[in-house]
């Protein structure tokens, strides 16, 4: 508990500071606690050598990065709070949003869709003041929280959500959130789903980096009933670290095939983070036949993770 306190404080003390001397102090940080806690990432380390082929050095490499992309998006959880929200918009460069206005023209909706990538919560943020009604699909709070992560969990929830970013909560093995998912569709509103780790019951096996790894199969069914369309999306930071890019792809409009649709949709996530494999948080848990929602509240959500 005061490990956690401690690391938000830090993080509020370096967001006080202007925005190019907050994010350079974060990645220091970042890089900080990779030389603490790197052998406790060796799960991260081998997957990303054995998935992404990589020398022992290129994967040091990556593994430092996803350390400072990990502080810098807690950074920008703690901006939530302290900056205005003119700001926090202007945070994320966003393109791509020719495809997503195409899409709402349509007048039923649009599924946005990419897995757990560092950022997220910024370009979801964004979206919301730039005027974009938004859902987030969003797995409730894990029991296991203790009270001081469950407060930081509940305000940053707030944040998120005075930014117009509603959230559409569901528990894992419970119908869940299709019929607020439905309903905003029909409201010619955007849904946000993250598709990787799936706790859904109505997964199917489809082809990720080589292994059979489930998906959901909810995102193809809603943009079938709704006549919405799907579009992929990608969070990264460029070499000048910020603002960070998030690049919204073209509308998919699923097969009669439900399980080349779901292909499709893993398969686009594959390619994106292949190209940006630092970015994507969950390698430690990649492969892992059944992740635990206690073990993704934890480790994946920015306002749970444990330092």
């Amino acid at each position: 508990m005061i490990s956690v306190i401690s690391y938000r404080l830090i993080l509020l003390g370096i967001a006080v500071l202007p925005q190019p001397w907050a994010f350079a102090l974060a990645r220091q940080f970042g890089r900080i606690r990779y030389r603490w806690l790197r052998t406790r990432r060796w799960k991260q380390a081998e997957n990303l050598r054995f998935k992404l082929v990589c020398t022992n050095k290129a994967v040091e490499k990556l593994l430092c990065r996803s350390f400072e992309l990990e502080v810098s998006d807690h950074l920008e959880s703690a901006l939530f709070q302290l900056r205005p929200k003119s700001t926090i918009e202007h945070m994320v460069d966003i393109r791509g949003l020719e495809h997503l206005d195409a899409a709402l023209r349509q007048g039923n909706g649009a599924i946005l869709y990419s897995g757990h990538v560092w950022g997220n919560y910024t370009f979801f943020a964004s979206l919301g003041l730039r005027g974009y009604r938004t859902n987030l699909v969003r797995l409730e709070p894990a029991r296991g929280m203790s009270r001081v992560q469950r407060w930081f969990h509940d305000r940053f929830s707030s944040s998120v959500e005075s930014f117009g970013c509603r959230a559409l909560w569901y528990q894992p093995g419970t119908p869940g959130s299709s019929a607020g998912v439905a309903q905003a569709l029909s409201r010619n509103e955007i849904v946000i789903i993250l598709v990787d780790l799936s706790q859904s019951k109505r997964n199917v096996p489809v082809s990720f980096f080589g292994e059979d790894i489930g998906f959901p199969t909810g995102p193809i069914v809603q943009a079938k009933a709704s006549g919405a369309p799907l579009l992929d999306f990608f969070v990264y930071r460029p070499d000048s670290w910020y603002p960070e890019v998030a690049e919204i792809g073209q509308p998919y409009h699923p097969q009669a095939d439900i399980v080349e649709s779901v292909q499709h949709c893993a398969r686009c996530l594959e390619e994106q983070i292949r190209q940006h494999p630092a970015e994507w948080a969950p390698w430690h848990v990649f492969g892992t036949a059944t992740p635990s929602p206690t073990s993704l509240e934890r480790t994946i959500s920015p306002e749970g993770i444990q330092p």
